[in-house]
């Protein structure tokens, strides 16, 4: 066998050809690399950010954030009808200003109790979009796949809070 490969090595040409031939391949057998790789890249950050957007629905439907969406509903859904009731006769855009501003004196009220758990537990609420909002930011996910995922839940906690929390930051700036 050996005398195979000297017999062969021996003709210049057929030993530059073959190792043209084994350059190409080299060339060719790297391109595919490349792409396999960046076909495996992709799929790899596709099952990471559904791994994280499965994450953040365990985390929304945990033990502790039902507590504090219990208690959300049980604050805000009385205060609701009430205003709706009440201002029935305004334009939807008008109520729902009456409702964000009445929601603020509600969310005050109960910042300011000395039992602030109830407080607490309600911004467990706001700490998630918090998060969640980060991650949109440094965009480990996209705005869209929130918006679908968490869209009633941001719009009623901003209705809700978003007031509050003005106020709130109003008021440490002016310490």
């Amino acid at each position: 066998m050996f005398d195979f490969l000297t017999d062969i090595f021996k003709n210049r040409e057929t030993a530059e050809l073959l190792f043209w031939w084994a350059g190409v391949a080299l060339a060719i057998l790297t391109v595919v690399a490349l792409i396999f790789a960046g076909v495996q890249a992709k799929i790899i950050a596709k099952q990471a950010k559904a791994t994280l957007l499965l994450d953040l629905v365990d985390k929304f439907n945990s033990k502790e954030m039902f507590e504090a969406k219990k208690l959300f509903v049980d604050t805000t859904s009385k205060e609701r009808k009430g205003i709706f009731s009440q201002y029935s006769n305004l334009p939807d855009k008008e109520v729902l200003t009456k409702l964000k501003e009445h929601l603020k004196v509600v969310m005050d009220g109960i910042h300011n109790t000395e039992d602030r758990t109830n407080y607490s537990t309600l911004m467990r609420i706001l700490s998630f979009f918090e998060l969640v909002g980060l991650l949109v930011r440094r965009r480990y996910i996209s705005l869209k796949d929130i918006d679908e995922l968490f869209r009633g839940p941001i719009l009623e906690a901003g209705t809700a809070f978003a007031r509050h929390i003005k106020g709130q930051n109003i008021r440490r700036l002016s310490l």
